[in-house]
This record gives C-alpha cells, sequence and structure tokens, in this order.
C-alpha cells in the first residue's frame, strides 16, 4: 500500500511512465488525493496503435509498482465523447491554480489539462464556483468510471447544488478538543442547550477508548456523541441525533471532556451461540453499556450506533458483564434472568 504523499507522487510518475510505454498519449489527469480516505489517480489518453481514446484509472491505496499490469483498469470511450471531451479541455478559459484551506484534511483533487500546456486546477474537497467551467468535463470523465465513484463527482459540485453541510457533517475539523476553544462552532441556543444539558448531570457516561471519545446525552432520548481525534490538528465531531451538526449534544460532550467528567460505560459480553442477534446488528459482540429498557439492554455497536438487544433468548441469559459500576448496578439487574 502507498502510505505517504511522496510515495502517491512517485506512483503517479510510475503510471504515467507504464502508459506512455504502452503506447497511451495522457491528455487530461484527475488525482483524488486522500479523497474520503481514498487515492484514485484517472487519466484520458489517446491510444494511437488503434486510434482510440481510453479512461484508465488506478488506486493507488493498492498498487504494486513492479506489476501495474495488474492494477490498470481502463475503458474504451466513443468517439462522440472523448471528442466533446477533448473539446471542453482545449476551450477551458480559466486561469489555473490552487484553492487549498488549512481547516481541511484531506479530500484534494489535482487536476492537470495536459491540452493546455499542463495547466493545473487544485482544490479542497468542493470545486470553487469561479472553476464552473469544469464540470462539464469532470462529468465527462466520470461517466467513464465505476459509478461508485460519482459520490465523489456529487461532492466536489457541492458549491453548486447548496449541499456543502451535508457533506461536511462528518468531515474532521481544525481542532483539538485537549487544547483548543470550541465555542466558536455552535450557536447561542446550542450553547446554552449545552451548557444546562450538562449541569444537569445529562452527559451520563463518557470514556476515551483510543482516539476517541464516546458519550452518551439523555435528551428525549439518549443520543450519542463521537469525538474523534484523527491526529493532534484535527478532530471529526458526530452525534447520532438528526439536528445541526454542531448541536448542543455535542457541546455538552465537550464541556465534560474540557472538565473531565468521565463515567465508564458497561462492557458486556454476548454468551450465545446463535449469531442471528450479531448479524442483526453488526457481525461482531457488543461491548460498550449505557443501560437497560425493561428486559433489553442499551448499547453501542462497533460501527457506532445506538441499538438494543433483549437480554433474554430461549429462555436464557444471553449477556455476562465484564466491567461495570462501582455498585455493580447491572450484573445485579441481570443476576434475576440467570434464574
Amino acid at each position: 500500500m502507498v502510505q505517504n504523499e511522496k510515495k502517491y507522487e512517485k506512483a503517479m510518475n510510475a503510471v504515467d511512465r507504464f502508459l506512455k510505454k504502452r503506447g497511451y498519449s495522457s491528455y487530461f489527469t484527475v488525482f483524488l488525493n486522500g479523497y474520503n480516505n481514498n487515492h484514485i489517480y484517472i487519466s484520458f489518453n489517446y491510444v494511437l496503435k488503434i486510434k482510440a481514446y481510453r479512461m484508465v484509472w488506478f488506486d493507488l491505496n493498492y498498487i504494486d509498482l513492479k506489476h501495474m499490469d495488474r492494477y490498470i483498469s481502463e475503458q474504451i470511450m466513443t468517439s462522440f465523447a472523448a471528442n466533446k471531451l477533448v473539446e471542453g479541455i482545449t476551450s477551458l478559459k480559466i486561469k489555473p491554480g490552487e484553492f487549498f484551506k488549512d481547516d481541511i484534511l484531506g479530500d484534494r483533487v489535482v487536476i492537470k489539462n495536459i491540452l493546455k500546456d499542463g495547466e493545473v486546477y487544485a482544490f479542497d474537497r468542493f470545486l470553487p464556483r469561479k472553476w464552473a467551467a469544469l464540470i462539464d468535463p469532470l462529468v465527462l470523465v466520470f461517466s467513464y468510471v465505476p459509478r461508485s465513484m460519482e459520490l465523489f463527482l456529487n461532492e466536489m459540485f457541492a458549491n453548486f447544488d447548496n449541499t456543502t453541510e451535508m457533506y461536511n457533517t462528518r468531515k474532521a475539523i481544525k481542532f483539538n478538543p485537549d487544547k483548543d476553544k470550541f465555542e466558536k462552532f455552535f450557536g447561542e441556543m446550542e450553547r446554552d442547550k449545552g451548557t444546562k444539558l450538562y449541569a444537569n448531570s445529562r452527559v451520563s457516561f463518557l470514556e476515551k477508548l483510543d482516539d476517541k471519545y464516546l458519550a452518551i446525552v439523555e435528551d428525549v432520548e439518549p443520543v450519542l456523541v463521537v469525538v474523534h481525534q484523527v491526529n493532534e490538528e484535527f478532530t471529526v465531531l458526530w452525534c447520532s441525533c438528526p439536528g445541526k451538526k454542531y448541536c448542543a449534544h455535542i457541546y455538552a460532550a465537550l464541556l465534560a471532556i474540557k472538565n473531565k467528567s468521565f463515567n465508564n460505560f458497561y462492557k458486556v459480553r454476548y454468551k450465545g451461540d446463535n449469531f442471528t442477534l450479531l448479524d442483526r446488528v453488526r457481525d461482531g459482540l457488543f461491548y460498550f453499556c449505557f443501560g437497560v429498557n425493561g428486559d433489553t439492554l442499551l448499547l453501542i455497536s462497533d460501527n457506532g450506533g445506538i441499538t438494543s438487544s433483549p437480554i433474554v433468548e430461549n429462555g436464557k441469559c444471553m449477556f455476562e458483564v465484564i466491567e461495570d459500576d462501582d455498585e455493580c448496578s447491572l450484573s445485579k439487574y441481570l443476576e434475576k434472568y440467570d434464574d
């Protein structure tokens, strides 16, 4: 797997040499650099030997530079589409440049227009409005790669259909929860409600697991807040509620983190041999529990969701407690199901 920026550059150069040896003339390239953790290199080429255009792409996360013929993916283009693309990229009248923001981690797009003297257009996450002329060429390029990559294209165009907030929801922001002030991210209503939630001890559970803080905030219904430190500078803030990106629940959790108001989750283990329960939620065991509701346990699955699971199946208690509170509250509650 390619590990760092220099190796990605090395991989792209190797791809260019590989294609040139095969008689491919590259006209236009798109590099998705860390875009949603993907590193994909797309190249629009003319192949003189067969007098045809081809769209070629490589996943640089999974490439062996010594055996690139095994990793190449390509699609022959129709003459009509190829000619439209050539016409589009040769007639571009926008100035090359870079639009990077220091508060965005990854999600970088680098476009090289070889037919226009190698002009480079580079930006973070969303195509700038001033480069709207790139929309048609990009649509043509992405129409010849797997449909799953349309997700990247839709996100790139978010500036033009006012959906940037939707895509920013689970993105990392420049923020360290252990050092930086967080008030600036929240509106007055969210700050006020979050402060009340914290003051009234509604952050019922808070625990740090590796590079993530997990919190349960008790509102009308309990919600899960995840504060994921990607690195020293960037953090993802997420809440399971359907509200704003920076909601009162996240604010309350950040106050709890700031004041070190930790209260570890219960840890439970599933004891059964029947894996239908696990398949229903996830293909692994439940580990984190934040209470009970009648005959069900309230649980967090590893994929970051809240769920509930029956304590008893076929007359048998299916869970054992592996970490409890000081009063052994959960163990005592489950004892009645062991009879």
